[in-house]
């Protein structure tokens, strides 16, 4: 039996604060109410700015079959009140939390959507619970994808807390 010696130090460890990143919620989309919807919940003191993206055509790309060709994208308060909406990330629908054209903010997170198709907001949102509907344009159906991505810093008052997947919901317009 060899014979030695082991040395072992303990420091002091400054780990840096963890976070979520991005949620996700896959599901089919069907037709009328049968929609995708990925509730979430922004959590702190501060408003959050985020991406939400409705995904659908690129899922191909990653072996999922049956994919939603083109993906409609609504976002909703707490309320149920629609403050956003948009279909095909290149093209701004205004209104609500959506002032301006959002084509550079979106392109300049580094994760657009990979087909012009697919949808997409940026928006900087108060504390609160959010509801992202993914539905098919022209009653399309398919599996889509409903995500929400923390574009804050680490150390923000606020933060991405989770996500409620449901596959139901009564929709509302934008007045």
């Amino acid at each position: 039996m060899a014979g030695g010696l082991l040395f072992t130090a303990l420091n002091d460890a400054v780990l840096a604060p963890t976070f979520l990143l991005n949620i996700s919620t896959r599901l089919q989309v069907g037709t009328d109410d049968n929609v995708l919807i990925g509730g979430f919940i922004l959590q702190g003191t501060e408003p959050k700015r985020v991406l939400i993206r409705a995904v659908g055509p690129s899922l191909e790309a990653v072996g999922v079959s049956g994919a939603l060709a083109d993906p409609t994208l609504e976002l909703h308060d707490s309320t149920g009140a629609l403050i956003g909406q948009n279909n095909d990330w290149r093209e701004t629908q205004t209104g609500g939390v959506i002032a301006g054209d959002q084509f550079f903010e979106i392109f300049a997170t580094g994760i657009p959507p990979t087909s012009l198709s697919e949808s997409a907001i940026v928006a900087t949102l108060d504390p609160g619970a959010y509801t992202a509907i993914v539905a098919g344009a022209d009653s399309s159906t398919g599996i889509g994808l409903a995500e929400v991505y923390d574009l804050g810093p680490a150390a923000a008052p606020a933060k991405l807390a989770n996500t409620a997947p449901a596959a139901s919901f009564k929709r509302a317009t934008m007045s």
